[in-house]
C-alpha cells in the first residue's frame, strides 16, 4: 500500500513521523529503491525520513515479499522484479 499510485510522498513522510514509524517506512522504501531505482517516491522517503534506530533482524518481511519475481519470461531467462501494488479500480 505504501507504493500505491497516487500516494503523496510528503503526506506519507508526515504520517510516518506522526506515527513514529520512520524506521519501518524507511525499510520498505529501501526495498522499493532497489526494485524501482527511478521511482521518486522511494528516494524522497529515504531522504526525508530520519534514521531512528534499527529494526531487529527477522521483524520485517524479507524484501522479496514486496515484489513479484519471474525467472523465465518471453524474453528468456533472467529475474524480473515488479513492485506489488493494489489494483486500481475504475468506477
Amino acid at each position: 500500500m505504501l507504493g500505491a499510485p497516487g500516494n503523496d510522498p510528503k503526506r506519507l513522510a508526515r504520517l510516518a513521523r506522526l506515527e513514529r514509524s520512520e524506521a519501518v517506512v524507511r525499510e520498505i522504501a529501501k526495498a522499493g529503491s532497489i526494485t524501482e531505482p527511478d521511482n521518486t517516491l522511494w528516494s524522497f522517503l529515504l531522504r526525508e525520513l530520519p534514521v531512528r534506530g534499527s529494526i531487529p533482524a527477522g521483524v520485517m518481511p524479507h524484501p522479496t515479499q514486496f515484489v513479484a519475481m519471474t525467472a523465465i519470461t518471453r524474453e528468456g531467462r533472467g529475474v524480473q522484479s515488479r513492485w506489488i501494488r493494489p489494483e486500481q479500480t475504475h468506477e
